[in-house]
């Protein structure tokens, strides 16, 4: 008894939960066999148009998504950067947030990019080298040398001053040609 005792004393001391009875088999809950299609493939590309469309009894109705975009072209003059220097365009939305590399061509950089309808983002120019002057404010590499990054806007672009600070700025539009009007945030 005393052993029954101690076991007991153990358990509840140790914070064993309580077995778990199992659910009622009449809970009212029916299996569903599954009669779609299985598949590891993305779904096909209809023009500019995404048909995510679900086969299966519990289907809400064919979902689309608009794929479409505009084709953009960026371009800034040659600022303080050396001639080494590493450019992108930097935004908060894709493509602009992964960063969009820039080409260097006559006396200025330039980039284009694909940017989605019904979306908008302020953007800059982020330019990247390196220097091994240790009061130019870069980022120390720990070799002696140092990587410098600086953002500018662009004048050729709509720009618009946040916090202190011009970035330029692409609208939300539903039409391609709504982006020559140079619309406002």
């Amino acid at each position: 008894m005393r052993r029954t005792c101690l076991l007991a004393v153990a358990v509840v001391a140790l914070g064993c939960p309580a077995p778990v009875k199992p659910a009622p088999e009449d809970a009212g809950v029916d299996e569903v066999a599954f009669e779609g299609e299985a598949s590891e493939n993305p779904p096909e590309f209809a023009g500019d148009l995404f048909d995510a469309g679900n086969k299966s009894e519990f289907d809400a109705g064919e979902a689309v998504v608009d794929m479409r975009c505009c084709r953009l072209s960026f371009r800034i003059d040659v600022g303080d950067e050396p001639s080494d220097s590493v450019g992108q365009l930097i935004g908060e939305q894709a493509p602009l947030s992964r960063g969009v590399p820039l080409v260097r061509v006559d006396g200025g950089y330039v980039a284009s990019a694909c940017f989605p309808l019904a979306s908008s983002t302020y953007y800059s120019y982020q330019f990247q080298y390196l220097t091994d002057d240790a009061g130019s404010g870069g980022l120390d590499q720990g070799d002696g040398g140092f990587v410098v990054t600086t953002r500018r806007h662009s004048t050729y672009e709509p720009g618009f001053s946040i916090a202190g600070e011009i970035q330029n700025y692409i609208p939300s539009v539903t039409d391609c040609s709504a982006l020559d009007a140079g619309q406002e945030p």
